[in-house]
Order: C-alpha cells, then sequence, then structure tokens
C-alpha cells in the first residue's frame, strides 16, 4: 500500500491503532508521516508550489527525507533550494507528488492522529512540549501553601491547545494542536490569526483553550517552546498577547492574599457554572514541565464561598 493511501484509511479510520499496527518499520509511510504530524515541522517550502512540466517513475523516501532535512537545516537555500524542489516533483509519479510529498511540503497533511498513538508505532519519535498540570488546592491545603506575591483567578476552560503563528514570510502559517498534538482545523481562528500576522513578522505560540471560538492564557516565541523555557514572567506575557489583540481568558483582578476579595472573584466563576478556578502566579515563568498554577474545583471551596 502507497504512504498517501495508509494517509487516506487514517483519515477515515474509526480505529486507527489497527492501521498504525500493521505498517512495517521500514516502509517508506513513515518518514513523510514523521515530518506530517510534527508541529514543529509545518510547512517546509516557504513559497508556493507548482506542478512539474511531467513526472517520472517515482522519488524514494530516503531522497525526500534528505531535501527536506537540508531544508529545514538551511543547508539548502535560493536557486539551489527551488532547483532541488523543481528536480524532486520532477521525479515524482503524479499520485507521489500531489496526494503525498506536495501536501506535507506545504504543511497541509493532516493524518488526524494523537502523537502518543503516532509514537507507539512509530520507529522515529516526534517530541512535543510537556505542558504543566496545575496542582489541587483545597481549603485545608491552603494553610501549607505559601501564595505568591501577586497572582489572579481564571476560570478552569477545557479543551486545552496552542497555535502556531509565522507571518515572517508572505505566506502566513497558523496551525492549531489540541494538547495531545491533534491537529485542530477552525477557519475563523485560522483567518483571525492570519489577520493578526499581517500586522507584523512574528514566530510565536499562542497558549489557551479551543471551544467556542478561542481564548488564550499564554504567548512564548516558538523558539521558548522548543526548548521549553521561558525568561519572561508571565505578567509580561500576558500583556504581549493583549498588545497583539489576542482574545485573553477571563481574569480577576490582581490578589495579593487569601482573603473576601479572594472567596468573592472566586465566588464570580462557579457563579458562570465553571466546575473550577486557575490560580496563576504573575511572575511565574512556565508553562511547561516546572509548576506553577494551582486549580481549585467547587467539590473543594464551595462551602467557602460566601452567598
Amino acid at each position: 500500500m502507497e504512504p498517501w493511501e495508509i494517509a487516506e484509511r487514517l483519515t477515515a479510520a474509526t480505529d486507527q491503532e489497527i492501521i498504525l499496527k500493521e505498517i512495517a518499520p521500514i516502509h517508506p509511510f513513515w518518514i513523510g508521516a514523521t515530518y506530517a504530524v510534527d508541529p514543529f515541522v509545518g510547512r517546509i517550502f516557504k513559497l508556493p508550489l507548482t506542478d512539474p512540466p511531467r513526472y517520472e517513475r517515482g522519488l524514494s523516501a530516503e531522497l525526500f527525507d534528505r531535501v527536506v532535512q537540508a531544508i529545514l537545516t538551511g543547508e539548502l537555500r535560493g536557486d539551489r533550494l527551488a532547483g532541488a524542489i523543481e528536480a524532486m516533483s520532477r521525479a515524482c509519479t503524479y499520485e507521489q507528488w500531489n496526494k503525498w510529498y506536495r501536501p506535507i511540503l506545504e504543511g497541509n497533511c493532516d493524518l488526524r492522529v494523537p502523537l502518543d498513538l503516532f509514537n507507539k508505532y512509530a520507529p522515529i519519535q516526534v517530541g512535543l512540549p510537556a505542558l504543566s498540570r496545575p496542582k489541587a488546592l483545597t481549603p485545608a491545603s491552603l494553610e501549607k501553601t505559601s501564595l505568591p506575591a501577586e497572582f489572579f483567578l481564571q476560570p478552569a476552560y477545557e479543551n486545552r491547545c496552542f497555535w502556531l503563528l509565522d507571518s515572517r514570510t508572505a505566506l502566513i502559517e497558523v496551525r492549531g494542536y489540541a494538547d495531545t498534538g491533534l491537529r485542530l482545523r477552525d477557519p475563523q481562528i485560522e483567518k483571525s490569526l492570519i489577520e493578526l500576522g499581517k500586522q507584523k513578522p512574528v514566530d510565536v505560540v499562542i497558549l489557551g483553550y479551543f471551544g467556542d471560538g478561542l481564548v488564550v492564557d499564554d504567548l512564548v516565541t516558538r523558539e521558548h517552546f522548543t526548548r521549553e523555557y521561558v525568561p519572561f514572567p508571565l505578567r509580561q506575557r500576558l500583556e504581549a498577547a493583549r498588545t497583539l489583540g489576542l482574545p485573553l481568558v477571563q481574569r480577576s483582578d490582581v490578589l495579593t492574599e487569601f482573603g473576601e476579595p479572594f472567596l468573592k472573584e472566586l465566588g464570580l466563576i462557579f457563579d458562570q457554572r465553571f466546575r473550577g478556578a486557575l490560580l496563576r502566579d504573575l511572575a511565574a515563568t512556565y508553562p511547561f514541565q516546572v509548576q506553577c498554577d494551582w486549580k481549585l474545583t467547587t467539590k473543594s471551596w464551595l462551602k467557602q464561598v460566601p452567598t
């Protein structure tokens, strides 16, 4: 079975694991698929692609891999890059180019497979930064917890996601992912982020929640996201997101201690039928494995909130 035929089966399958389990580790599918599912690869060729004047007998996955690696490392540039792409497209069969290699180069090959499932069977693993998970904060544990000097409360939204926006070239790239690495598609969000990207050249990762639109609770550069290290405090990152005009999460006023204002803000969140709230440190430099958020659930806090 050809790689694009496997891809078509995966996108339509209700049990993708059965299909992935049957693919041999040496099958050429894995090379192209690894680029397709990696959030940090995205659009490989940053200019419009055209069809070759003629097609030939086919291009090996190994040669495609070498060309892509040369593009990603910057070894191929300018006229040499354009020449390599033209030669590569011409060596392909019609289906190989239009159904497999071209969509991968354009960042449009969506296998609709979560990364954890893909990595279970792929011979080449695709990494994804480990976003931090909030710790539980209860009234009892509050006595043993040192609260930040300045913090705020926000609703505990569902459907964590991140969106990559790269507007450094004429072809503005926007891609969304669930925190599992599954690709997200939303024309309205994509359109609004493209419009935002037209205002200035940026290469950023927007973190937030996906539901009836996008609400944003963090903004980092692509470099910081891939390195899992952010030197700027949350206060500064949220200000950058606000300046860009991103739709921010609902936030309380700045709080400095546990008391009546704290419980009042918590009650307002619970009144809106959220099942919990997050306490976020304005000085925190994360959002990766170092944990800085606390989650307050209605079950443990409802009796504390004044009616």
